[in-house]
C-alpha cells in the first residue's frame, strides 16, 4: 500500500552541504544517519535519485538540486510559469544526466506514480531572514510564459490532468 499523506523532512539546518539518496524502501522514512529517503513504492528504483543541499554564504539562498541515477522509470520535475504569466498550467520536465536546480519546482515525480511535494517555505527558509517581514509585491500578469518553459525542456504532462473535467 502506498504511503499517502506522509510528511518527511529531509532539511538539516546544521550542515552546510549534504546529499540525500532517494530510493525504494520497506517504509517511507528519512534515515538521517545514512542520509537516505526511503519511499514505499514499487515504481521507485532502489537507487533512484539524489537531492543535493548546499547552503550559500550569508545572504545567499540554499541551493537544492535533483540528480537522477539512471532510474528505470525516470525522474521528473513539475512546475508552473512564474506569477507574471497569464497562464499557470502545471508543466513537466524529465531530469536525466544533470543536476537540476529545484527553485520554482512544486513537485518531483519518481516513476509513473510517486510524487513528492516540495515545501519551499521549509527548504528555502533562511535563518538570517527571521527579522524580515516584507509583504510580497503583487505582480500583474502580462503574457504567457509557457513558451519560455518549453525552451527549458518543460512540456504538458499526459498522465496528469489538473484542468477542466472531461467532456
Amino acid at each position: 500500500e502506498a504511503s499517502r499523506d506522509t510528511c518527511v523532512n529531509v532539511v538539516l539546518r546544521n550542515k552546510m552541504k549534504y546529499s540525500v539518496d532517494v530510493g525504494q524502501g520497506r517504509d517511507t522514512v528519512f534515515d538521517s544517519k545514512n542520509l537516505r529517503l526511503n519511499l514505499k513504492s514499487n515504481t521507485v528504483s532502489n537507487d533512484h535519485a539524489r537531492i543535493h543541499f548546499t547552503k550559500g554564504k550569508k545572504g545567499q539562498p540554499l541551493v537544492v538540486e535533483l540528480e537522477d541515477h539512471n532510474s528505470l522509470n525516470g525522474t521528473f520535475v513539475l512546475s508552473r510559469p512564474d506569477k507574471t504569466s497569464t497562464t499557470r498550467d502545471l508543466m513537466e520536465r524529465e531530469v536525466r544526466n544533470e543536476k537540476f536546480d529545484l527553485r520554482g519546482i512544486e513537485y518531483i515525480r519518481l516513476g509513473p506514480t510517486t510524487v513528492i511535494a516540495l515545501d519551499a517555505t521549509n527548504i528555502y527558509w533562511d535563518d538570517d531572514d527571521l527579522e524580515e517581514d516584507e509583504d510580497e509585491d503583487e505582480v500583474q500578469a502580462e503574457e504567457s510564459k509557457v513558451g519560455e518553459m518549453y525552451k527549458k525542456g518543460f512540456y504538458f504532462p499526459r498522465t496528469l490532468n489538473f484542468g477542466s473535467k472531461g467532456k
